[in-house]
């Protein structure tokens, strides 16, 4: 049976990266030997940009030629809930810790992985699933907020280029009706815990 919609919520069997929420949300910069799923603290996700343009180069004799435009950078936002200094961290470039003082230093990219599984499924493998995949990803602007009659929260933004400097995408998107998610490898910036 098709999913009719992907919704938030709890699933009943653990999900590719063993958590049993959907979606679940990772976060890697590189070399962080190990993902973050920081779904806990997301209110909401937005995409934008990504778009392939063309330009019609008009000739004699009622003739187009069409150019093709280099691909648009992708931006990623989240509204979050602000628990910690984590947000600001990743801006700043700083590896975040608790109890830490956050300062700007050397930028870090990222690896956003986000999974929406069937939440009745009872079998991993026989679960329908959506998996969108952001790699070299780069986070540019957190604007927190706070108001009297409300929470700290804040929105913070990650731009993506289309392609890494071997020209493979930095954005895989897959829809499974069931079986196994692709093993991720080195197109997709390596395995789970080993992002580079």
């Amino acid at each position: 049976m098709a999913v009719d919609v992907w919704r938030s919520t709890p699933t009943k069997v653990n999900n590719w990266s063993a958590v049993a929420v959907s979606p679940d949300i990772t976060f890697e910069y590189d070399a962080q030997g190990s993902a973050s799923h920081l779904y806990a603290d997301i209110l909401s996700l937005n995409q934008s940009g990504g778009g392939r343009d063309i330009e019609g180069i008009k000739c004699f004799g009622a003739k187009t030629i069409t150019r093709e435009k280099p691909v648009e950078d992708l931006e990623i936002s989240m509204d979050i809930a602000m628990t910690t200094a984590r947000w600001d961290a990743m801006v700043m470039g700083t590896t975040y810790a608790a109890s830490t003082e956050i300062k700007y230093t050397s930028r870090k990219k990222w690896r956003i992985i986000i999974t929406w599984q069937d939440p009745d499924a009872l079998v991993e493998t026989s679960a329908e699933r959506l998996r969108w995949i952001f790699k070299d990803c780069y986070a540019v602007t957190f604007e927190p907020e706070h108001s009297a009659d409300e929470y700290a929260k804040g929105t913070i933004t990650f731009k993506v280029p289309a392609f890494d400097k071997s020209g493979n995408s930095n954005i895989i998107k897959e829809y499974r009706t069931s079986g196994s998610l692709t093993t991720l490898g080195a197109t997709h910036g390596g395995a789970e815990g080993s992002y580079t």
